[in-house]
């Protein structure tokens, strides 16, 4: 009886599992071929084969042809494509900034957009009063730089790569 039980498990664990042959895509005991330019499954005919005399094929079949596979695994495929999605978070942001003073001094250049004096008391000099504004004038905001921070959206394109 033991005899009978060790044989038994000799047959059982014993013997390993015929695998059947890979085609030419990889898959056991599968169909595919190549054909006659050497591509998977591939269509080039046999009367294209027998015009190439050098029989160098390219990946897609073509005698001589340039065409490769790219890093995708297309043959002809123009490889990774690298598009950007734009990402944002608020940040706080400080830089110098010029920013009028409420104060306004005259100007005889009628070349800036400000309103014109109409009369003395519009504009103030730095000093006070701007006695010599007269219509033709301009009244100028006095303007100084100031550092000012501030939370603001901070937006960056972040490159993203892949196969199409």
């Amino acid at each position: 009886m033991k005899k009978l039980i060790l044989l038994s498990i000799i047959l059982t664990f014993g013997c390993e599992e015929v695998l059947e042959p890979e085609d030419c895509a990889g898959v056991a005991g599968g169909t595919a071929v190549e054909d006659c330019a050497g591509v998977c499954e591939g269509t080039t005919a046999q009367e294209l084969c027998d015009e190439c005399p050098s029989l160098v094929f390219d990946c897609a079949g073509a005698c001589e042809g340039t065409s490769v596979v790219d890093e995708c695994g297309l043959c002809g495929g123009n490889g990774m494509q690298t598009t950007y999605v734009q990402e944002c978070e608020y940040q706080e942001v400080c830089n110098w900034q010029d920013v009028t003073t409420g104060n306004k001094y005259c100007s005889s250049s009628s070349c800036y957009p400000y309103q014109s004096c109409s009369s003395t008391s519009d504009c103030m000099a730095y000093t006070g009063m701007a006695y010599s504004c007269d219509n033709n004038s301009m009244c100028m905001p006095e303007i100084e730089s100031q550092y000012i921070c501030s939370n603001q959206n901070v937006c960056e394109d972040i490159p993203v790569t892949s196969c199409p």
